[in-house]
């Protein structure tokens, strides 16, 4: 089952690299929608930060190319874009509260939208408690304990 999954993970890559050449109004919604995929199965934060690259690309492209669709529309519900820097992936910042509350509430929306599919309610409900908690306490100081922290969330 696990080589399944890096067969069709590698898939998904060669498909984004072949997208990313001709990048275009008729597959810039599927681009972005296999990022956040892949993103989710990011195990490590260097992997996790090119892929979020993609995700902004996108959205950018987006923008110029004047797109509308509903899953730009669930994400970018802030027209402030937090920028990805790459070069020190070790001291990720911690978000701001406005930010964090900002994901909440996109994951309320999200949380109408599952309805009666139980699997998405409670994996919705984690990753809303997840973002409640980082108020409080927030997660290890470097990129890669934060990524181990949100892992299981990740995988239900």
């Amino acid at each position: 089952m696990v080589h399944l999954a890096y067969y069709y993970k590698c898939l998904a890559l060669r498909g984004l690299r072949e997208s990313l050449r001709v990048l275009n109004e008729d597959n810039v919604d599927a681009m972005l929608a296999a990022s956040y995929l892949l993103s989710w199965q990011a195990s490590q934060s260097q992997e996790f930060m090119q892929i979020m690259k993609g995700v902004d690309l996108a959205l950018m492209e987006m923008e110029n190319f004047g797109h509308q669709s509903k899953l730009r529309s669930l994400t970018q519900h802030s027209s402030k874009r937090i920028k990805l820097e790459t070069s020190d992936t070790e001291h990720a910042p911690y978000p701001e509260n406005n930010a964090v509350e900002l994901a909440c509430s996109t994951l309320r929306e999200l949380q109408k939208q599952v309805g009666d599919e139980p699997e998405l309610v409670r994996g919705t409900k984690e990753l809303i408690n997840f973002m409640q908690n980082l108020r409080i306490s927030p997660p290890g100081p470097t990129a890669d304990e934060q990524l181990q922290a949100l892992y299981p969330i990740r995988h239900w």
